[in-house]
């Protein structure tokens, strides 16, 4: 089974409940998942890992929630060699801001790839304002991406 580092980038909580349901599906599935709340100790965590799952909401104008902001500024100055990664991609938005709407999950989504990282499967964008209860949604997701490891 495999062993899945979430990354979460949260500002209320919500992204938080998703990821933290998400980790208890993937062990239910027999998977090992640890989340990762932030800071550059993701960046140099990432070379021993072969499998990332980011999960974040976006924040004011299309914004990385703060406790990502320095995962990605190391992401950018360190240029890690990420070929060896595969990863998922669950942003959380609010299509009411069309010209922003997981704009943070888009953003590290392109950050990994342009790293040389291959994502598994499609990116999950889950709208606050058709889905309140993001946890269902990104678990049904989980399944499925876990079926494609």
């Amino acid at each position: 089974m495999a062993d899945i580092l979430i990354i979460v980038g949260t500002e209320g909580g919500n992204t938080r409940f998703a990821a933290e349901a998400v980790r208890d599906e993937l062990a239910g599935m027999g998977h090992s998942a640890d989340l990762s709340m932030g800071g550059d100790c993701i960046t140099l965590d990432l070379p021993r890992r072969s499998l990332a799952l980011v999960c974040t909401s976006t924040y004011g104008f299309g914004d990385l929630p703060e406790n990502l902001l320095p995962f990605a500024d190391s992401l950018r100055t360190r240029k890690p060699d990420l070929r060896h990664l595969r990863y998922g991609v669950i942003a959380l938005g609010d299509q009411t801001y069309s010209e922003t709407f997981c704009k943070a999950g888009r953003t590290l989504d392109a950050q990994l790839r342009d790293l040389g990282a291959h994502r598994v499967g499609d990116r999950l964008e889950i709208d606050a304002c058709t889905q309140p209860l993001a946890d269902e949604e990104a678990v049904a997701w989980a399944r499925e991406w876990a079926g494609m490891l």
